[in-house]
């Protein structure tokens, strides 16, 4: 899965969401309690308790308007001396199926 990339300054919190929609099986949706979202600095130390949202994780928002394929967490936070983070998001799915795709998220203070 491809790696995708945004910048953000530190006061800003917002959702991030990616698209597992193209490896579903017809029906197939995914199951929000099974699934985890883990943030890293560029040293590798987790940092999720500092850049993501506690209880934020969701299914929905897709552009072209489908929800069942969509992970979303709501970013908060960062330092830019321990940017880029890692987002890593791991979909599990209603047919046991499991997904990962990573964001990398740049924090720049302009």
């Amino acid at each position: 899965m491809t790696l995708g990339y945004f910048t953000k300054q530190n006061s800003e919190t917002f959702f991030i969401s990616v698209d597992f929609t193209d490896v579903l099986e017809t029906d197939e949706t995914i199951v929000v309690g099974s699934c985890t979202v883990v943030a890293k600095d560029v040293a590798g130390a987790d940092t999720s308790s500092g850049v993501l949202a506690a209880g934020s994780i969701a299914v929905g928002d897709a552009a072209d308007g489908t929800t069942d394929g969509v992970l979303k967490i709501k970013v908060k936070a960062g330092t830019e001396a321990l940017s880029p983070y890692k987002i890593t998001f791991t979909a599990v799915t209603s047919l046991n199926n499991t997904w990962e795709k990573d964001i990398e998220m740049c924090v720049v203070e302009l």
